[in-house]
């Protein structure tokens, strides 16, 4: 399944989203978009850390998070599998979640919400 592990990134910017969440959600996008499959196995952690070279309680904290949302399912210490939820996940609940964050944070930069807009309508 190194294929998988190959098709995370993580991006280092600063003040930017914590390693652990952006390989969760982009797990969560995979299956969204149908690059994995229910019942696909996840890379070992030992695997993910490897090839992303981050720590493995990293990809712990990741994986953690997202069979507590039962997005992956499997036992402690087994190799975990994308569930059925995973695959029907909403996409648009998905883009909302970052959205919420990213426009606050703008929101606060510029203080004018139509000059924000403005900046948005530009970008797309």
């Amino acid at each position: 399944m190194s294929g998988l592990a190959e098709l995370i990134e993580i991006y280092d910017s600063p003040g930017g989203l914590p390693i652990y969440l952006q390989i969760a959600r982009q797990i969560k996008i995979l299956a969204a978009t149908g690059v994995i499959s229910q019942n696909d196995e996840l890379p070992s952690v030992r695997e993910l850390s490897k090839v992303l070279c981050i720590a493995p309680m990293t990809v712990s904290k990741s994986y953690a998070l997202l069979k507590e949302g039962g997005y992956v399912s499997g036992r402690q210490g087994a190799r975990l599998y994308v569930t059925d939820k995973c695959i029907k996940q909403d996409k648009w609940e998905i883009i909302r979640s970052d959205l919420v964050f990213i426009l606050a944070d703008a929101k606060r930069l510029t203080g004018d919400r139509d000059s924000l807009l403005g900046k948005i309508a530009e970008m797309i």
